[in-house]
């Protein structure tokens, strides 16, 4: 977790410190003279906090309202996750994390091993917004449904209380949602891009003989609207 906790911090660094001293907010850091604007970090801590809400599996005003309540926390678990993800907290890792990320620059690391983390943080980023995980609502009608369901199929289930089946259907069921919704955005920006495929390429490069079906219709698509 503490490694997955640098990265997030080094990549939402990277990416927000391009922005410094091209906002006219109060500055909060001044590093080597470039200000650290109190925009900046508050930007930044929204990122971290939506990058560790799809790792931690927790929705963001979850997260949020262990960060505010950490004073009034009295198990020790819980008071350092609360610190970790308070604001105050935040601020002490990204001066950190600016300072990683600057040394980072000056080695040639971004250039050498950041590229494709970049690109991975920025597409879960823009994912987390379009298919947030605290806003899919599961009546508990459905979840009693569904579970009566899934103990038909599965007699194991049928020794688990109801109220923690129910607890695991709504789970499980948006889950399910955010899934299809996710294939929906796919499936949208694969008809909004002009994408090409290079197959023979492709094919050498899996070591395979035939490329997979949905490559294939993506080729196949490419090529008769060329």
């Amino acid at each position: 977790m503490k490694k997955f906790n640098l990265i997030i911090g080094l990549l939402v660094a990277t990416l927000v410190f391009t922005s410094c001293n091209k906002d006219k907010s109060v500055w909060l850091v001044k590093i080597d003279g470039k200000k650290i604007s109190k925009k900046d970090v508050l930007d930044s801590y929204e990122a971290y906090l939506m990058l560790q809400s799809s790792q931690r599996q927790i929705p963001i005003e979850q997260l949020r309202k262990i960060a505010e309540n950490v004073q009034n926390e009295s198990d020790p678990e819980k008071q350092r996750l609360g610190m970790e993800l308070s604001k105050a907290g935040f601020l002490e890792q990204y001066k950190n994390f600016l300072l990683l990320n600057m040394e980072a620059k000056k080695t040639g690391f971004v250039n050498r091993k950041l590229k494709y983390m970049q690109m991975f943080f920025l597409a879960n980023l823009f994912l987390q917004e379009k298919v947030p995980t605290d806003n899919v609502q599961i009546s508990d009608k459905d979840a009693i449904k569904a579970w009566n369901e899934a103990k038909k199929k599965n007699p194991g289930y049928r020794t688990i209380p109801l109220d923690k089946g129910v607890k695991f259907m709504k789970g499980k069921i948006a889950a399910y949602r955010r899934q299809v919704t996710m294939k929906q955005q796919f499936e949208t920006l694969n008809q909004k891009y002009r994408i090409l495929q290079n197959e023979e390429a492709i094919k050498k490069l899996l070591g395979v003989e035939e490329l997979t079906s949905d490559t294939k219709g993506s080729t196949k698509k490419e090529e008769k609207n060329k």
